[in-house]
């Protein structure tokens, strides 16, 4: 399964290079930009930003988290991502789609840790490394892998159609869908990681900090 899974981004990147450049980056400028939206916000948007995350940060040390619902949560909204993409990778319209996503993720991802690390630097940066840090080790990877293979599929078709031919469609599309399946198991790992290791972590240093 690895084997094949390894042969799969082999193949993908000899064909489409670029596109492993192109998404990284996209990732990174969404990342930039999120950060740099933490200055646009306005007095009253930052005030209940803080008052929000010091209530969070309050309630960790006693709270009581339904790891199974956190866990339920995270694994939809991560799946529900991996679909999406997977499927704009069939429509060949849908690249410029698949980009947003990446970038949307990245400016959340940028904002977040920009807006924690700005107003509550180190208990800001406790958060970041027990709560987020974690699951996007993992998912992250998963996402961008995924947006490529989405992007590399949907210019295969696209080379296929200007070729006047299927160019071995029907194979390609399983191995297309084998790697999101693969994707997909990691992707279940950093829901549980998002829904029983985080909250464990933060609530243990947040107990005696």
């Amino acid at each position: 399964m690895a084997g094949k899974m390894k042969s799969l981004i082999k193949k993908s990147l000899q064909e489409n290079p670029f596109v492993y450049l192109i998404i990284p980056a996209i990732f990174v400028c969404g990342f930039f930009y999120g950060t740099i939206g933490v200055h646009k916000l306005d007095a009253n948007q930052t005030r209940d930003l803080i008052s929000f995350v010091d209530g969070f940060i309050n309630y960790l040390p006693t709270a009581s988290i339904d790891a199974s619902l956190e866990t339920r949560h995270a694994l939809i909204s991560n799946l529900k991502t991996l679909f999406y993409i997977w499927f704009l990778g069939l429509t060949v319209i849908g690249i410029p789609l698949t980009m947003v996503i990446v970038f949307s993720r990245g400016f959340i991802l940028g904002f977040t840790t920009g807006f924690l690390v700005q107003q509550k630097s180190f208990q800001g940066v406790l958060v970041i490394l027990m709560t987020v840090l974690p699951q996007n080790l993992l998912f992250i990877p998963v996402l961008l892998i995924a947006a490529v293979s989405s992007i590399s599929f949907s210019f295969f078709v696209i080379r296929g159609k200007f070729a006047g031919k299927t160019i071995n469609l029907s194979k390609r599309f399983i191995g297309y869908t084998f790697s999101f399946v693969i994707l997909g198991l990691f992707a279940v790992l950093s829901a549980f990681i998002q829904g029983y290791v985080s909250p464990s972590l933060v609530k243990a240093v947040f107990y005696f900090t």
